[in-house]
């Protein structure tokens, strides 16, 4: 089945800020601090990068090095020793994990998007369409690793069908401040509502997830080349959240319809502290040329959204 759906573009630069209009916001994603668990990774990563190093000296086995240049990733086998002696490739261990699993939520999307589009491969042709999303995109991910969530996937998506309506498009608070890009806004089984997908190797529901699906469905703009357009809402109210976890062995989705909660007590603290830290010179009124109207009539949806919810 085909479905129409609209797909965005990338918009945020290197330090977590969308720009619109020579005006930056920063990210969902920037305000929740997802680096905050990185030193639990790196720490751990670099402890099993060094026992599989040893195991591999004791054993007489090469090591599998991956190295990245320009952006794109090359593999070579060295041996344990010199890996073991390359102090910057061990400290990176963290960093390339974090990297490996974006790019895995990558490989996902872009699954996500074929689907989309109607180019739906067939589940035997799955692992082909995987090595050549990694390949194109040169991502750090094995193929390997990626195939069982691809097929998770796959079947999750074949028997639900839902219909992709807008797909990462850069979303926009003017009034609060903040933007994002949400992976898609899908209907399923006849309801709207904000997706957000996570690849993960255990089935684990956070806080943090619905937190920043949450400030996605509370925004007031969607971005796209053509114009702007008002974010999807349901009779005024915000619409509800979905966070489509992925792992290697399932694929399930978690459906919140009153996500207020995880708005105002997670999220708006967090950016009122972000904000509270950071110079973000912002004009007195919308910087639209031509949507200063829709925006002060968004702003009172909101307004009238959150007292309803």
């Amino acid at each position: 089945m085909r479905t129409q759906f609209e797909r965005g573009f990338e918009s945020r630069d290197e330090n977590g800020y969308y720009t619109l209009q020579g005006v930056k916001y920063p990210s969902v994603t920037t305000v929740l601090g997802f680096a905050d668990d990185f030193l639990w990774v790196h720490l751990t990563k670099i402890k099993n990068l060094l026992d599989e190093i040893k195991t591999q000296g004791i054993d007489g086995e090469m090591h599998e090095r991956w190295i990245e240049h320009d952006g794109k990733f090359t593999k070579s086998y060295i041996h344990p020793k010199d890996a073991l002696l390359d102090s910057k490739y061990v400290a990176y261990a963290g960093l390339r994990h974090l990297k490996a699993c974006a790019d895995r939520g990558t490989a996902m999307h872009e699954l996500k998007a074929d689907y989309a589009s109607g180019a739906w491969p067939s589940i035997k042709q799955i692992p082909d369409r995987l090595e050549e999303i990694i390949f194109h995109q040169a991502l750090s991910c094995k193929i390997e690793d990626v195939i069982p969530y691809g097929v998770q996937l796959w079947k999750y998506l074949d028997k639900r069908r839902p219909q992709i309506v807008y797909s990462e498009y850069p979303a926009f608070n003017i009034s609060k401040r903040y933007a994002g890009r949400p992976d898609c806004i899908w209907v399923l089984d006849g309801e709207m509502m904000v997706e957000d997908a996570k690849s993960q190797v255990e089935y684990s529901c956070k806080r943090i997830h619905f937190a920043q699906a949450s400030a996605y469905a509370h925004s007031q703009m969607l971005y796209s080349p053509e114009g702007v357009i008002k974010f999807p809402r349901n009779k005024n109210k915000v619409l509800p959240i979905c966070i489509l976890y992925v792992t290697p062995d399932r694929c399930g989705l978690r459906i919140l319809r009153d996500h207020s909660a995880y708005y105002k007590e997670l999220f708006l603290p967090a950016l009122q502290a972000f904000h509270a830290n950071k110079e973000l010179p912002l004009p007195e009124k919308c910087v639209w040329n031509e949507e200063d109207e829709i925006a002060t009539e968004i702003e009172n949806d909101e307004s009238a959204t959150d007292s309803a919810v």
